[in-house]
């Protein structure tokens, strides 16, 4: 869904865009048309990731040009995808805080907060599978995607 000129909503639970767990996920393009750099804020839970990926490409996007997803936070609904795209796209980096670092690659279901899901015993491996962070950022830092920074 094309919000502006760089920017699309490619998944949403809220609005049926992907898996009903999902969390808003935007897409930034920037650069010239056939050339972008794409750039996902948040992955979704994970259950979506098809979806989202569908989402992109049904707006024209070459899903090799997605080359960064900005991690505001390691919650399921914002961070489940991130291992899924990363297996399936590889040279895709994840960038994000030390803090929701070291909670995507190495926290607990308990400091994830699944326990808190509904889930009589989360598996943090299923729900939110580990994955490597790419890029810590901190207040102030500047991410470039191409044109858009």
């Amino acid at each position: 869904m094309r919000i502006t000129e760089h920017i699309y909503m490619v998944g949403s639970g809220t609005y049926g865009l992907s898996d009903p767990q999902d969390c808003h996920v935007w897409l930034l393009a920037s650069g010239r048309e056939g050339e972008e750099r794409l750039a996902l804020i948040d992955a979704g839970a994970g259950d979506g990731t098809e979806a989202i990926l569908a989402n992109i490409e049904s707006e024209g996007f070459d899903l090799g040009r997605l080359d960064t997803i900005l991690l505001t936070h390691a919650h399921r609904d914002h961070a489940g995808g991130c291992a899924t795209i990363k297996a399936q796209l590889p040279d895709t980096r994840i960038v994000t805080s030390d803090a929701e670092a070291a909670l995507l690659e190495h926290g607990s279901a308990e400091d994830l907060g699944l326990n808190l899901l509904g889930f009589d015993d989360p598996d943090r491996n299923a729900l939110l599978p580990p994955c490597t962070v790419d890029t810590v950022v901190a207040d102030g830092d500047t991410v470039d995607l191409g044109g858009c920074s």
